[in-house]
């Protein structure tokens, strides 16, 4: 019983994802390809979105898209929200998981 009861309120891991990568051509949609075989491998299909690079990857990681490869110079926050109100470090919903240097 507790089994059952355990499964239905934990939700599963989704077994889709899609990650913004930039040019198919460019080191960051090699390193995505990587990921998708590795990912398949145990389940997980990984849809690949190119982009135009790093500054739409931030975009897209913004709106709706759950992974993608930036520049971390690129996520900078600014001094002020919309609102005029400042933009505290906590507002940001993106995480990293790594960086290269």
């Amino acid at each position: 019983m507790f089994w059952l009861l355990s499964r239905s309120l934990s939700p599963a891991p989704p077994r889709q994802i899609d990650m913004t990568t930039g040019a198919v051509d460019g080191a960051s949609h090699q390193f995505a390809l990587k990921y998708q075989a590795l990912l398949k491998a145990n389940g997980v299909a990984l849809g690949l979105l190119p982009s135009n690079g790093s500054v739409q990857n931030l975009e897209r990681l913004r709106s709706d898209t759950p992974a993608g490869f930036v520049q971390s110079v690129l996520n900078t926050q600014p001094k002020d929200g919309p609102t005029g109100e400042p933009v505290s470090e906590t507002d940001d919903a993106l995480r990293s998981l790594g960086v290269v240097g």
